[in-house]
């Protein structure tokens, strides 16, 4: 047997230990901040809804939600590809009609689809609409705003 550890990803039948970000209390962390700075309608932009991220994130964030006391409408919560495309094409939607104070992006490259539509649509980020996303990619630091 050679001793092995696994990073973010269990393995069935493979006895190993595993390290791997809480992508829950991530998500919960996330939407807390969020709801400190004083939102309450907050939409959720998660990846995949059938991946175990995103059900993870999505759990989190729901969490924090119902801590604060703060609905969860279903037309706030979308899914998307884990992309910048995905995500421009789900903030597209629910940045229609009566749009939600904050987004919490499941991927920083999801977020950065959320500022392109904000910004095509003239909407000042963080001014008129906040966003967090998750991860914290390199890339992340260039990114304005």
């Amino acid at each position: 047997r050679t001793p092995m550890v696994i990073v973010d990803r269990e393995l069935e039948g493979v006895d190993a230990d595993l390290v791997r970000i809480d992508h829950e209390q991530g998500a919960y962390l996330a939407t807390r901040h969020l709801l400190e700075l004083g939102h309450r309608d907050v939409a959720y932009i998660g990846g995949p809804a059938e991946t175990g991220v995103t059900q993870l994130r999505l759990s989190g964030f729901r969490r924090a939600m119902a801590e604060a006391g703060a609905p969860v409408l279903g037309s706030r919560v979308l899914h998307c590809d884990f992309t910048s495309p995905g995500g421009h094409a789900a903030a597209a939607q629910v940045l229609e009609g009566k749009r939600p104070s904050a987004i919490f992006a499941g991927n920083d490259m999801i977020g950065f689809g959320v500022l392109r539509a904000a910004a095509e649509r003239n909407i000042s980020v963080p001014g008129e609409l906040s966003v967090i996303g998750f991860d914290d990619i390199e890339l992340s630091r260039y990114v304005y705003p």
